[in-house]
């Protein structure tokens, strides 16, 4: 099945669960339940899943789609699925620099669905980083991210980050002094601080 059968298989279906229950309420002609409704909303509402899977299907060699896709399982809850997920990549056709990038979300995401800080996983993805990965994106703050991952010092974190950027609004740490946010935050962005 093309993407464009994909996407109209998708709407198809959106549009039922609309019109069975939406239009016509609680009790509509195919007698979905409420509880059932949402389960069916939530299996149809990732169009973000479907254009990201049909796109690497026909470009498998467009590295940045492999991040994107971590992106996308953490968007839709699908914290379990991430590290799978980066065992799946082929290794000669992702740069050093973008697999740096998806062993450090999975790794988040890791932390996030546990609770347990990876930290000598943290140790050992910050001796593998090096700026030469990639010079275009020297600006990235992975060494301080990932210190701050490994120390949990927020306060040495925020002057780091100040005075890396000390110009920039973005980096006065509105999200709170909460680590899980904190990772939420960086996970989400894309300034190219940390990813993309």
């Amino acid at each position: 099945m093309n993407c464009e059968e994909k996407f109209y298989n998708l709407f198809e279906k959106r549009w039922s669960i609309w019109f069975s229950f939406e239009a016509q309420g609680v009790v509509a002609y195919n007698n979905f339940s409420e509880e059932k409704y949402k389960k069916l909303r939530r299996q149809t509402n990732d169009s973000l899943q479907i254009t990201i899977d049909c796109a690497l299907e026909n470009d498998k060699k467009n590295e940045i789609l492999y991040l994107y896709k971590m992106k996308q399982l953490f968007l839709a809850d699908k914290l379990n699925e991430v590290e799978p997920f980066l065992k799946t990549v082929d290794r000669k056709i992702v740069k050093d620099d973008i697999y740096f990038q998806l062993s450090l979300y999975s790794l988040l995401c890791k932390e996030l669905l546990t609770g347990h800080k990876p930290v000598e996983e943290y140790k050992n993805l910050l001796k593998s980083y090096s700026p030469k990965l990639n010079p275009v994106y020297n600006e990235r703050a992975h060494e301080e991210f990932l210190n701050y991952l490994i120390d949990d010092n927020l306060e040495g974190f925020e002057k780091k980050m100040l005075k890396r950027y000390p110009t920039s609004s973005d980096m006065s740490m509105e999200y709170g002094d909460n680590r899980l946010s904190i990772i939420k935050e960086m996970m989400m962005r894309g300034d190219n601080l940390i990813f993309d």
